[in-house]
């Protein structure tokens, strides 16, 4: 008996071969955003083993230098939560911006430039490898990894906790 096959299967048949070609990219999507919502746990997270030289007493400031909207928004929910019992507030610069009123500095953005920025008391983390910063997120073996520049967060007067340090993928 020949095979036969209905208008309905000859429809059909390119969605399913459309969504089979997309299965990667869906799976990809949702280990990005999975990642990003990573981040943006662990910098919060970050700020309960650091102390600040100069803390500032009205809001804890982290700011974000990124043109992601998903991750802004993201980083928008921590404006509910406090540092140190001092309310978070979540503040967009630009490369141009003062930040001298940021605790945190995040950079997820491949074009900044933070040559012309002063970061004197701010921890600066980023997922850039162009970027000097005093932490470093990194896929490793698909995990979310992050190396500590133990030397320049000191030399900026941020203390770290030695928890922090033992959590760290790599410490210099």
């Amino acid at each position: 008996m020949p095979l036969s096959f209905s208008r309905a299967s000859f429809y059909c048949s390119p969605l399913v071969l459309l969504a089979l070609l997309m299965w990667p990219a869906i799976g990809a999507a949702n280990d990005l955003s999975r990642i990003n919502a990573l981040k943006i746990a662990y910098v919060y997270n970050f700020t309960k083993f650091i102390s600040w030289k100069n803390p500032r007493a009205e809001t804890f400031n982290i700011c974000l230098l990124s043109q992601n909207r998903a991750m802004r928004a993201g980083f928008l929910a921590l404006a509910r939560k406090s540092v140190q019992e001092i309310p978070v507030n979540i503040l967009n610069v630009d490369p141009s911006a003062h930040v001298d009123s940021c605790q945190v500095l995040f950079v997820g953005d491949r074009t900044a430039d933070l040559s012309g920025l002063d970061t004197t008391g701010a921890l600066v983390i980023t997922d850039q490898d162009h970027i000097d910063a005093q932490i470093h997120f990194k896929i490793i073996s698909n995990k979310l990894r992050f190396n500590i520049h133990r030397a320049e967060m000191e030399a900026k007067g941020l203390g770290i906790s030695s928890k922090l340090l033992r959590l760290a993928y790599e410490v210099y």
